[in-house]
């Protein structure tokens, strides 16, 4: 599927979805801005009385927090990490340098980062009646931005947030991250 603005996608998944799974109960989930096309989809699904049991986000913040910590001065960065460095355990901390210079090496996802955050700023967030459940980045700042990643201002059935270890790639792509993640997920699932 071509990336595309999160309407557009979240009409073509909805469609994908209801061919696999023609009613409700859906538990739905998204990583990155794809958090936010999984949000779009559950707003949409509400809006046509189905019900959504789950619906999670992996480090999605809301375009406002996401812009935030993406254009703050490169002094305020460091000071925002160094803050989240002072959380950490000794394992933890050489973790964390590890997986920020490893991000800084990889050149895999720069082609698209432009793309995204196009994506991201055009994306209006609309209110969702329901509960969503975000699971974060411990080694990113959108937390320490806004301990919510922006979305109490418009999600009304509540926010739960578990962190995870790792930056907003390496929660997915380290081994022991990503079964943390998973875990954590499938607690959520079977509550």
């Amino acid at each position: 599927m071509p990336l595309d603005k999160a309407p557009e996608m979240t009409s073509h998944c909805i469609q994908r979805i209801r061919k696999i799974q023609p009613q409700g109960p859906y538990n739905l989930m998204g990583h990155s801005y794809e958090g936010l096309v999984a949000y779009e989809i559950g707003r949409k699904l509400q809006k046509q009385n189905e019900q959504v049991n789950f619906l999670g986000m992996i480090d999605t913040p809301i375009p406002e927090v996401e812009n935030r910590a993406r254009n703050e001065t490169s002094w305020y960065k460091r000071y925002q990490r160094l803050k989240i460095v002072f959380r950490l355990s000794a394992k933890d901390i050489f973790n964390f340098f590890k997986e920020r210079i490893d991000y800084k090496l990889s050149d895999k996802f720069f082609p698209l980062l432009s793309t995204l955050e196009e994506l991201t700023n055009e994306h209006e967030v609309k209110y969702y009646p329901g509960k969503i459940t975000i699971y974060a980045a411990i080694y990113e700042f959108y937390k320490l931005e806004d301990a919510n990643f922006g979305w109490d201002k418009w999600v009304t059935g509540g926010i739960e947030i578990h962190e995870i270890p790792g930056t907003h790639r390496s929660m997915l792509l380290r081994e022991d991250n990503a079964k943390l993640l998973a875990k954590k997920i499938s607690n959520c699932l079977n509550k």
